[in-house]
């Protein structure tokens, strides 16, 4: 069932420069930093620390390159998360068979790069002023996540169950 436009308000962390998120998942603090830029959810943190926190992941039997964190791309394990959930109070955003890049790249400062394409049917405003935060605006109760792979690489493409 669709409900009206939602708007889920996320502080943004004031020790970071860019727009980094903090939440909890199965008793772990995540810290997530929404990337603009990114075409792929990349978990930073090793699938140790992944698995405790997403322990209903589904490893793939599929190795990527991921790009965008210095010269070389780094390789990745690819998991499916059957619920991503990112919520706050009783408004949450969610997305079904989000499949996710995992490495051990400790280095961004970050245990869950959020693409920009997992939000690509919400409007993501960034208010950094005052009180720094986020505001995801939707209208779906649930989004789906299909990936695209091209030789080793994927692009996370999600969709509404309404849509064509």
């Amino acid at each position: 069932m669709d409900q009206s436009e939602r708007i889920l308000s996320l502080k943004l962390l004031n020790t970071r420069d860019r727009p980094f998120i903090s939440y909890i998942r199965n008793n772990e603090e995540i810290i997530a930093m929404m990337d603009t830029g990114a075409l792929t959810p990349v978990w930073c943190m090793g699938v140790d620390k992944f698995t405790r926190s997403y322990p209903d992941a589904i490893k793939k039997n599929k190795k990527c390159n991921i790009s965008g964190f210095g010269h070389d791309p780094i390789i990745g394990e690819v998991f499916i998360i059957p619920e991503f959930i990112l919520g706050k109070d009783t408004v949450e955003y969610r997305i079904t068979d989000l499949q996710v890049a995992v490495c051990n790249h400790p280095k961004i400062g970050c245990d869950f790069v959020l693409s920009d394409t997992m939000f690509s049917h919400a409007d993501t405003l960034f208010f950094r002023r005052g009180v720094k935060h986020v505001d995801i605006v939707f209208d779906k109760d649930q989004y789906h996540c299909t990936a695209r792979y091209e030789n080793d690489r994927f692009t996370v493409v999600t969709w509404a169950q309404d849509e064509d």
